[in-house]
C-alpha cells in the first residue's frame, strides 16, 4: 500500500452525522429551509462549492470558512432558486470519518430545468460536519438544446438510489 495512502473502517457515528446532513441538503433543495443542514456544521467549517462567477454569486467562490459564511452562502445562493430541486443520493462510500455521496440533481435550477450530477464529501468531527467539498458536473452548454436541460438525462446511469428524496417534500 502507498505510504500516504490512509483506509479505514467506517466511523458509524459519522456516517449516521453525515447522512442527516445530506437529509438536510435535500430538504434545502427542495424547500429553501437549509437549517437541518446548517445546524449540523461546527462554527469553523470549511466548504467548497463551485460557485462560478457566471452564476451571478460573486466573492463565494472557492474555500469559505466558518458558520455566518456557511449561513451568508445558503442564503445568499441557495435560498433564491426558483423551483423545487430533487436531490437523491445513488452511492455512498466511506473511509473513517470521511463520507462521500455520489448524487444526482434534477428540478429547476438558475436558468431553467436541469439535471447534473454532484459528489458531496463531508469530513466529519466531533458529531459535526468540519468540511464540506461539493464537486457538480457541469456543462458549458446551457443553450435550450442542451440535454442537460431534460431532467431525465443520465438517469440510466444509476441502478439503485441509496438515499431518496424524502417524496412528502414534493407534494
Amino acid at each position: 500500500m502507498h505510504a500516504s495512502l490512509k483506509v479505514a473502517p467506517v466511523d458509524e457515528q459519522a456516517l449516521d452525522v453525515a447522512i442527516e446532513a445530506f437529509r438536510g441538503l435535500q430538504r434545502g433543495a427542495a424547500t429553501g429551509d437549509w437549517s437541518g443542514f446548517l445546524e449540523r456544521l461546527t462554527d469553523d467549517v470549511r466548504l467548497i462549492i463551485p460557485l462560478p462567477v457566471s452564476a451571478g454569486v460573486t466573492g463565494l467562490e472557492g474555500l469559505n470558512v466558518g458558520i455566518d459564511r456557511a449561513r451568508q452562502m445558503f442564503r445568499s445562493h441557495h435560498e433564491e432558486r426558483n423551483g423545487i430541486v430533487r436531490l437523491d443520493c445513488k452511492r455512498i462510500a466511506a473511509n473513517g470519518p470521511l463520507i462521500v455521496f455520489e448524487s444526482r440533481i434534477e428540478g429547476d435550477l438558475a436558468d431553467g430545468p436541469m439535471a447534473s450530477g454532484l459528489v458531496f464529501i463531508f469530513e466529519i468531527a466531533d458529531g459535526k460536519v468540519a468540511a464540506m467539498y461539493e464537486y457538480a458536473i457541469t456543462s458549458d452548454d446551457t443553450s435550450e438544446e442542451s440535454p442537460w436541460r431534460d431532467i431525465t438525462f443520465g438517469r440510466e446511469a444509476f441502478t439503485e438510489t441509496a438515499l431518496p428524496a424524502d417524496e412528502a417534500l414534493f407534494s
